[in-house]
């Protein structure tokens, strides 16, 4: 256990704390930070705009991708050539269509085919390289962003990352698709089209109402018994941050709980506090289930979110030069090197010879003296090497599981609109989804976007007079959502799913998935290791036994509160064979009374869960409506 409790956002720190502005409180030298979509003051979210033949690319490389074996077909010729005739002779206005589809006040011009026989070549090329990936890993790149906004001084080259999908139909294993369609704790609660299994909107941390205690002290075993009701209810701080973004981007009401993951010595995971809305002594199974998801996720997140560092040297296209290396590397350990010594090994450098090449040559004493400054670094050097980081903290993880049930009488499930997930309060940096079950349901896609920056001087130069009115993303294309498939990418990308229906309209069907959504893992916020479970009825069925009626919440506020502060001893009266009372008094009792604080009845619940999710509406109408207002700005001069 860490000797002193984290920092948390709205207890310790502002409510609306954001590393993008601040440093992070447990690691203040921390260099690798995560960004959240969604508003265009984010700038570190924004994509390049892409040509449109490499989007075309991009989508081509992801469908070949869903073929059978097609890591080892791309190596064969005769099915590549194929693949080539194929590719060259589709219609394209529908990959066209797609990747404009934000662009409504584009003229579409003339234009030659987007997949010619040099793009292929290409496309072929990237195939290849990820299928040697693919093999290693179990996972595939797809849809890659690309984000350039770093300039390290001097400003001769930029430093990017791209930001990427991940997709896998392998390293999830058959035993694991069979355990969860096989899960009858699984089936749906209620007759709508979609059946939250587990939602995080149910039950969440409630600002001025949920019980709080600051270490992270709440397990999967003792959740309920020990911990129900315990706690106090914090003073929030709700001081204002300074990062621009509008108030609607957090919430003052609420916060989805993640739960907390600690690292095995076999490098898996496993719960450290329960998933909220998942009860933990009734479905271990379950919760071992998700452990082997996030398992496989990790790796795909670390993928999705670190993806492939670039650096391009703005005067010299061919490659690195000693003036970019200077400056990335100007740190060399205790032995610094002054201005002019690194002026010296940049001129080594640069003649493309090493240190001790130029102590070979003859007749140039600047240069002896040069190479003598270089090899001063390079062989008397004592190089610090940092500690190993204590990674105790884990990661923290948000759960949901959802069914969509389609029917006769409801055929068709409409499409999403564009959204990241969650309020800035949860520091969601990326998703994962596993697509586990899917019956008489027709295809899907999840459809990509990111935000761009709004002033494009270069483009106007390029292509002339270009609309001003569309907003500033950048289309990424589609992922089909199979069955079986697991996808991650960071909170960057905007995403929405299509529309889908029933193959065969006179019998019922379903999707079913699980989505697993990432807290910033350089952040720590509040957590099912620090709020009791809230659900009354959770609590009093621990205390008279699981036959007893469900609790409504209406007891005698003094006999329930008594009962909720004795905890433990409180269980163990009622459950001695001598002192226990029956079941009908207790059942009647509940009937009876007035709720309490502590946990929540679920009518409480269904409450906060509707003004919960009319607030998230709000936000993400209002932070589309601001992308949708942002132009792009192009000068006149």
């Amino acid at each position: 256990m860490r000797p002193d409790p984290y920092k948390y956002p709205g207890i310790d720190l502002p409510l609306r704390y954001f590393p993008q502005k601040y440093e992070y409180p447990d690691d203040p030298d921390q260099s690798m930070k995560f960004y959240i979509g969604g508003h265009p003051d984010f700038d570190e979210s924004w994509s390049n705009l892409l040509p449109v033949r490499e989007v075309a690319m991009m989508i081509l490389v992801d469908r070949l991708t869903d073929k059978p074996n097609w890591h080892d077909k791309v190596f064969n010729d005769e099915i590549v050539a194929k693949w080539r005739n194929e590719a060259l002779n589709l219609p394209e206005d529908a990959v066209y269509s797609i990747i404009v589809q934000d662009k409504q006040n584009l003229m579409i011009p003339q234009r030659t085919r987007l997949i010619t026989e040099k793009a292929f070549d290409n496309c072929v090329a990237e195939l290849k390289a990820k299928a040697e990936f693919f093999k290693n890993t179990g996972l595939i790149y797809t849809l890659n962003g690309n984000r350039v906004n770093e300039y390290p001084e001097p400003k001769t080259f930029t430093v990017g990352k791209t930001l990427t999908v991940i997709k896998s139909d392998t390293v999830v294993s058959s035993d694991l698709h069979h355990d969860q369609a096989s899960e009858p704790d699984w089936h749906p609660w209620t007759n709508e089209m979609v059946q939250d299994l587990i939602h995080p909107s149910m039950y969440p941390f409630v600002y001025d109402r949920s019980k709080f205690i600051h270490r992270e002290v709440v397990r999967v075993s003792n959740a309920i018994e020990k911990w129900s009701g315990k706690g106090d209810v914090p003073s929030r701080d709700s001081e204002e941050s300074a990062d621009g973004a509008p108030d609607v981007y957090w919430s003052e009401k609420y916060q989805w709980l993640p739960a907390n993951l600690s690292f095995q010595v076999d490098s898996t995971v496993k719960f450290a506090s329960y998933v909220n809305n998942l009860h933990p002594k009734k479905y271990p199974d379950i919760y071992g289930v998700i452990e082997k998801v996030i398992d496989i996720a990790i790796p795909a997140w670390d993928h999705a979110l670190t993806g492939q560092v670039l650096v391009k040297d703005l005067e010299d296209d061919n490659g690195f030069n000693a003036e970019t290396l200077a400056a990335v590397g100007r740190e060399k350990g205790p032995i610094q090197l002054t201005g002019r010594e690194l002026n010296d090994e940049k001129d080594i450098m640069n003649r493309g010879i090493s240190a001790g090449e130029a102590l070979e040559e003859e007749g140039d004493a600047e240069l002896l003296e040069k190479a003598t400054i270089q090899l001063k670094w390079e062989k008397i050097r004592d190089p610090i090497i940092p500690e190993p980081k204590d990674y105790h903290k884990g990661l923290q993880v948000i759960v949901k599981m959802e069914s969509i049930e389609l029917t006769p009488d409801k055929p068709e499930f409409p499409a999403g609109g564009w959204h990241i997930e969650g309020q800035l309060n949860e520091h969601i940096v990326a998703t994962a989804l596993y697509y586990l079950d899917s019956e008489n349901v027709t295809h899907s896609t999840l459809s990509f976007r990111m935000q761009t920056s709004s002033e494009q001087e270069e483009l106007q130069m390029r292509l002339g007079p270009v609309t001003s009115k569309d907003p500033c993303v950048q289309d990424y294309g589609s992922v089909e959502t199979v069955q079986g498939y697991l996808l991650a990418f960071p909170n960057t990308f905007q995403h929405r799913v299509s529309s889908f229906g029933l193959k065969d309209p006179s019998k019922p069907g379903h999707r079913r998935f699980i989505a697993l959504w990432l807290v910033d893992p350089n952040m720590r916020i509040i957590s099912t290791g620090n709020v009791p479970s809230q659900q009354l009825d959770w609590w009093f069925e621990a205390l008279v036994g699981p036959n007893s009626q469900t609790v409504k919440g209406e007891m005698p506020a003094d006999i329930l509160q008594l009962l909720v502060e004795q905890g433990d001893a409180a269980a163990k009266l009622t459950q001695s064979r001598t002192r226990r009372l029956p079941r009908e008094i207790l059942d009647m009792i509940c009937r009876a009374g007035l709720n309490v604080e502590g946990p929540m009845t679920d009518d409480e619940a269904r409450q906060h869960r509707i003004s919960l999710m009319e607030e998230r509406s709000n936000f993400q109408k209002k932070s589309e409506d601001i992308i949708a207002r942002t132009g792009y700005s192009f000068c006149e001069h």
